[in-house]
């Protein structure tokens, strides 16, 4: 079900949600081919007469506009900044950025790249420490001590030495091993063997293996039925790591169900579309 909440930007500001183009609500209008919106500029385009034409249409070009972007939305929201100040002239008063990603470089680990390895660590530690998996020197720590050194670790040590590659002596990766599986409460052994690099599905897969449950990515607080109990479960695909911990769907699921009946059934919605140099858009108002 959808509840109030005590704690809401409503009571500031008016809220206007985009659903870019095949996303959510939004669809290409009839005939229009969607692949035409669905490249890096395609989109940033669409979205940006978009968010020019609506407070044109709505009398609303003197308010102030803010605009807020999560994850991809955040590469998006940077973009679209530019967009409408250099294309249309329209300046926007502030953004916020919500899960930030602006360096796909760092969210992702194709071979060769080891940046991700060492700005996921504290993560890893976080999560760790929830799941009371912490070990030697950390366990029972309070998460701030443990999150402090597992950043100091990374700046000190880890990053200096992932950049050694090879050259680095046996001897001091054994030690290495032992601190990154203290940190991450992944075994010592399985550290070594990975070369000290434990990406983000591995680590969901592994950190509760002995109790066959695996953790949230996005979420490693949250824990499910591994999909295949008993396996390594260490494959990189996002949807083989979905499956793998199916369960982690139902808050997701829960959530889009009270939605849809809040938008479907509670709120009275009229639409319009309004002409764009990129073809017709359409334009939802909605009111309770």
């Amino acid at each position: 079900m959808v509840a109030s909440v005590r704690v809401a930007w409503l009571d500031e500001t008016d809220l206007v949600f985009i659903d870019p183009r095949s996303t959510g609500y939004s669809r290409a209008a009839p005939g229009a081919d969607a692949r035409q919106f669905h490249g890096f500029n395609e989109d940033i385009a669409s979205v940006g007469d978009f968010i020019r034409l609506y407070p044109t249409r709505q009398q609303r070009r003197s308010s102030p506009k803010f605009l807020v972007g999560e994850s991809y939305g955040t590469t998006r929201a940077s973009a679209l900044g530019d967009y409408l100040q250099d294309r249309d002239g329209l300046d926007l008063n502030g953004m916020a950025l919500v899960s930030s990603l602006m360096n796909f470089a760092t969210a992702r680990f194709p071979q060769g790249n080891d940046l991700p390895f060492l700005l996921f660590l504290p993560t890893y530690t976080a999560g760790a420490w929830y799941h009371r998996k912490l070990g030697g020197a950390f366990t029972g720590v309070d998460l701030r001590t443990a999150l402090r050194a597992a950043e100091k670790f990374v700046q000190e040590k880890y990053a200096p030495a992932l950049r050694r590659g090879d050259a680095l002596p046996a001897a001091e990766k054994a030690v290495l091993a032992k601190e990154v599986a203290a940190l991450t409460g992944m075994p010592e052994a399985f550290v070594l063997q990975r070369n000290l690099r434990i990406d983000i599905f591995t680590y969901t897969s592994k950190l509760l293996e002995d109790k066959d449950r695996s953790v949230g990515r996005y979420d490693c607080r949250l824990t499910g039925i591994r999909y295949q109990p008993g396996t390594s479960g260490a494959g990189r695909s996002s949807t083989r790591a979905s499956r793998s911990c199916w369960v982690l769907t139902r808050p997701v699921l829960t959530t889009t169900a009270a939605v849809n009946s809040s938008m479907r059934v509670t709120c009275l919605t009229t639409r319009s579309r309004v002409k764009s140099s990129r073809g017709t858009i359409p334009m939802f108002r909605t009111s309770t």
